[in-house]
């Protein structure tokens, strides 16, 4: 009560909006190359919980998921790493680094919602104008 942030089940919640705790984001960061198929799939499962605050997260991750195919759940085996898959697994690692403020939307303002949709997925986005040049995404649903 009273307090201006407050730390809640892995997030940092401001009058502001809401952000992953720096902490765990710096864990994540310092994350060494995983040596084994169970260790990349800890590190794609500790990021995808920030997966909200993550731009092209799917697009990004999309070459060490193709790492995990046909592997068991506590697969030993060693990862077979190439510059492609090093360069996704650094960028996973500065992405949430990076993260935006995930705004908390403000009653009185415009609502807008834009969608798209193809033959095999749809998108949504729900934002909010806050003056003349600047909209706040609030909520990004993708399902396929």
């Amino acid at each position: 009560m009273g307090a201006a942030q407050v730390e809640y089940l892995g997030f940092l919640i401001t009058a502001e909006g809401s952000r992953p705790l720096p902490e765990k984001v710096q864990a994540i960061f310092n994350y060494k190359l995983p040596e084994t198929i169970h260790d990349l799939r800890t590190f794609l499962g500790m990021t995808n919980f920030y997966r909200r605050y993550l731009k092209d997260a799917a697009k990004t991750q999309a070459p060490l998921h193709e790492l995990l195919k046909g592997a068991k759940k506590k697969d030993r085996r060693k990862v077979h790493w190439t510059d492609d898959t090093r360069r996704s697994f650094e960028k996973c690692k500065t992405d949430l680094a990076e993260a935006a403020l995930f705004i908390i939307s403000r009653s009185g303002l415009p609502l807008s919602l834009c969608t798209d949709a193809s033959d095999f997925a749809v998108g949504a986005v729900l934002q909010q104008l806050e003056n003349e040049l600047e909209t706040n995404s609030l909520l990004l649903k993708e399902s396929k």
